[in-house]
């Protein structure tokens, strides 16, 4: 029942943000709501389970990536940008954005998850530093950094709606950008 409970939620997430009524999911589920706080003591800790569940599935996502020996390393850079929660059809920003309001604990855990995904990137490019495979001039924070940040202005924009561009397709554009440069010719 637990499962079915946060399943619920999500569904109402996709239409009210983490601000949806408790009494939705206890009506669509034919259930009180005093049945639900039988399996979460409140409504923080039913949208942290969320939160969690889908954490766990995108660290999961990372991992495979991270263990995939057929992917080069920019590849793997690549791929780990790309994760996002894409099959439960969330409002990402709005949902982050009023957890960071409602609920700053369980934003921690977010930032924490962000934290850990770049250090997977630092890793990936420390490798690849090793390899040779970069300029002298090359920063691995400031990569990281530059990266972090660019996925996190297409989350809290609407520059993906105004250009018709999906979120992947972003991520290629900024990794070009990025590793490949602008300019045509090099001098």
């Amino acid at each position: 029942m637990k499962e079915l409970i946060v399943k619920e939620a999500i569904e109402q997430a996709k239409i009210y943000g983490i601000k949806f009524p408790i009494e939705n999911i206890a009506n669509n589920l034919h259930i009180s709501k005093s049945y639900i706080y039988k399996y979460f003591d409140s409504k923080e800790e039913l949208i942290e389970s969320i939160v969690l569940k889908i954490l766990k599935e995108l660290d999961e996502q990372e991992n495979l990536i991270i263990e995939n020996h057929e992917l080069d390393d920019l590849e793997k850079v690549i791929q780990i940008l790309k994760i996002f929660p894409k099959e439960y059809n969330l409002n990402i920003p709005l949902m982050i954005n009023q957890i960071k309001m409602y609920y700053p604990k369980i934003s921690k855990k977010i930032e924490k998850f962000v934290g850990s995904s770049s250090e997977n990137l630092k890793k990936l490019f420390k490798k690849m530093v090793q390899e040779n495979k970069f300029e002298d001039y090359f920063d691995n924070e400031l990569i990281v950094k530059i990266l972090k940040n660019a996925m996190k202005n297409f989350l809290y924009s609407d520059y993906l709606i105004v250009n018709s561009i999906s979120y992947d397709q972003a991520v290629e554009k900024i990794v070009k950008t990025l590793f490949y440069g602008i300019l045509k010719e090099k001098n």
